[in-house]
């Protein structure tokens, strides 16, 4: 389906294409190309935060390493099946968004649509702290990328800058009021993934059959907590 975008799929394909790799060639290297881009995206973010470069250490290991404690209560569960999956053992043990470790070990475009969550709001950070808007359409353009890779992120995108806006002009009041502004910024550069997308679940068959299909059970509260 060559109307269906993915613009991570299709530079690796492109890649894959004149370097003549292998589908899986292609896989592995674009994955590989997109956890460099994360641990860099990481210790972006970390530089933002503090100068204390032992404290960056520290942090990022704990980024790339720590999980929930699923393994300590596995046996617990050792026994529970579920037709299709593992939907009754902790979260942490299979599912990859569950920490940026299995994450780095799942498909590419998970690693990259990871990568640009944290571009995203670090460049939105930024833009309140050096009151730019070039820095939130940054954040804006980096919005719509991540929509061509990996949508499913977007809700969390706009969920979390939302109530944060909000936060600051309930605490803050008007003299925040930029806030605001360069979230509307974001939502309008990445406004034309949106018409996109919703022109192609109205007259494109194999995306509407997919988004129907797409559904993600979450286990019981207390195998997410663990």
């Amino acid at each position: 389906q060559y109307d269906i975008l993915n613009t991570f799929w299709n530079f690796a394909g492109i890649v894959g294409k004149i370097f003549s790799l292998s589908p899986l060639l292609a896989f592995h290297a674009s994955r590989i190309i997109a956890i460099m881009v994360l641990l860099l995206s990481l210790y972006a973010l970390l530089a933002y935060y503090t100068n204390d470069v032992m404290k960056r250490k520290v942090m990022f290991a704990f980024l790339c390493f720590s999980t929930g404690i699923g393994a300590f209560f596995e046996p617990l569960f050792a026994k529970s099946k579920m037709i299709g999956g593992y939907y009754f053992k902790p979260m942490d043990l299979w599912v990859p968004e569950s920490n940026i470790f299995l994450s780095m070990l799942h498909s590419g475009h998970m690693v990259m649509s990871l990568a640009l969550l944290v571009l995203i709001f670090l460049f939105y950070l930024i833009a309140l702290e050096k009151k730019s808007y070039i820095h939130s359409a940054i954040s804006g353009f980096l919005t719509l990328l991540l929509l061509s890779v990996h949508p499913f992120l977007f809700p969390l995108v706009i969920g979390v800058i939302a109530i944060y806006v909000v936060f600051l002009l309930l605490t803050r009041g008007k003299k925040q009021i930029l806030s605001l502004y360069y979230f509307l910024i974001i939502l309008g550069v990445s406004l034309p993934m949106l018409i996109y997308y919703g022109y192609m679940l109205m007259f494109n068959g194999v995306t509407r059959v997919r988004a129907e299909q797409n559904i993600a059970i979450t286990t019981n509260p207390f195998l997410l907590l663990l």
